[in-house]
């Protein structure tokens, strides 16, 4: 499966008159050996992951074409990177609102006990359908 296939499958089942919220992480980045804690919010993704975001951003159009889309990232470099690259893919930056999470729109999980025993119990593709 191409990466970002799964997403978009469930892209096409969502309604086209209610809100979708995707959660995404970061495209492809370099592993985290050796690189201390404090310094991984500062890792890039790769020149691989670029391009697999900005293909993600393109398929995202032909999926949901002329849906306003809101786009959130983490502070860490490597999210705000897949943002844009999702962006560039997808349209121009003025059609495609980013902010950044969670300053901006706050922290989407209440109970983050909750929503770890529950995604251990269902696992990750069950509870991204919830």
């Amino acid at each position: 499966m191409k990466p970002g296939e799964y997403l978009l499958s469930l892209l096409k089942e969502a309604s086209d008159t209610q809100k979708t919220i995707l959660f995404l992480r970061h495209s492809k980045r370099n592993s985290f050996a050796g690189i201390p804690d404090h310094l991984r919010p500062g890792v890039e993704i790769t020149p691989e992951g670029r391009l697999m975001a900005r293909e993600f951003g393109e398929a995202l159009g032909q999926v949901t074409p002329g849906r306003r889309l809101f786009l959130a990232h983490t502070i860490a470099r490597r999210c705000r990177m897949t943002a844009e690259c999702i962006c560039q893919g997808y349209s121009p930056a003025s059609w495609f609102p980013m902010v950044e999470y969670p300053d901006e729109i706050g922290d989407p999980v209440l109970d983050p006990d909750a929503f770890i025993d529950l995604r251990e119990r269902i696992g990750w593709q069950v509870l991204i359908r919830r």
